[in-house]
This record gives structure tokens, sequence and C-alpha cells, in this order.
């Protein structure tokens, strides 16, 4: 099964002037999508759509100094994602290593992780699951909620401590029984 995407996924509208946009994980493919459709819109209905291409912002922290060398699929998170790995992982917080020994570093804290880290050691969460325990636990609104639960699950999935089976998201070693 492929990645999960939100709804506004490659829409020129959304993507032009939503300021979550930056924050979503599939940030950089969304801008070509948009791009793409804008055109299809031109050409089609003479629609000028609003798309502003502008550069992904850089990280404020060096991601590979913090965090050493950065696996692929982090690298190809967004530029805020990648910030918040690094800032973590300066506090000491290792995602895979957490999950492998059955731990959550955020037990007394940062809620949305707290919660997904949670779910994913109770066997796996899909996204699904995952917004609506922030929608009825944290009480986010759910467009909220469903962006935070793509950034919990992105980050996950691209740091290795969890991998895709399905429809669910669940510990990159939970076959080995840890």
């Amino acid at each position: 099964m492929g990645e999960f995407k939100p709804g506004c996924f490659g829409s020129p509208l959304a993507y032009a002037g939503n300021k979550l946009c930056a924050a979503c994980p599939f940030y950089a493919s969304c801008g070509s999508a948009a791009e793409v459709r804008s055109k299809h819109l031109k050409a089609r209905y003479g629609i000028e759509a609003a798309i502003r291409t502008t550069a992904r912002r850089q990280p404020k922290l060096d991601a590979q100094v913090v965090m050493g060398p950065v696996p692929s699929a982090v690298s190809r998170l967004p530029a805020k994602a990648q910030e918040i790995l690094a800032s973590w992982r300066a506090r000491g917080v290792d995602l895979r290593r957490a999950i492998a020994t059955r731990t959550n570093p955020f037990e007394n804290g940062a809620g949305f992780m707290r919660i997904a880290i949670r779910d994913l050691l109770a066997g796996g969460l899909s996204k699904v699951e995952l917004r609506k325990a922030y929608v009825e636990e944290l009480s986010l609104p759910e467009t909220a909620a469903l962006g935070h639960a793509l950034f919990a699950i992105s980050v996950l999935l691209a740091t290795g401590a969890a991998r895709q089976d399905g429809d669910t998201v669940v510990p990159f070693n939970k076959e080995m029984g840890a």
C-alpha cells in the first residue's frame, strides 16, 4: 500500500497560501502535483490558479550535525520536520531506540507524539485511529488532528521506528517480540 496523503494533495489553491502546507510531509511532491494541476486548469478551463512556488525553508538546526548521517527517508521530510527531529535528537530522543526498548520518550509531554507512540507500542496504529485519538484526547479540530497524525506517522516511518503493514503502522521490530 502507498503512503497516506491528505485530500488536499496537489491542490493549487491549498498549496498556494496555506501555512499548514509547509509542515506537511508531502510538501515537496505536492508542489509538483499542484503545478501540473494548475496547468491543466488553465489549459482546459482558462483558470489562473494561485500557486506560489517558493523554495522550501531550510532547517534552522543542522540535522547532519545533530543527528549524524541523515537517512534518505528523513532527508525527504519537510524542513520543519527535520528541524523538530534534530531538536529531539539534541535532547537525546532516539525514536528507533525508544520503540525497540518499548519506551515512550514523550510520556510526560509533546501530547500528539505521546499518543502516537503509546498507540504504536500497544500494537500499531492507523491514520484514522490516530486522528480520532487526537480529536478525542487533545480536542483538536478534525483537520489539525489529521495533519498531526500524518506528521507523526511520517516521522515514525522515516526514522525507521515503525513500518507500514497494510493500513496499519507497526513497530519496526514487532515480529521480534520486542
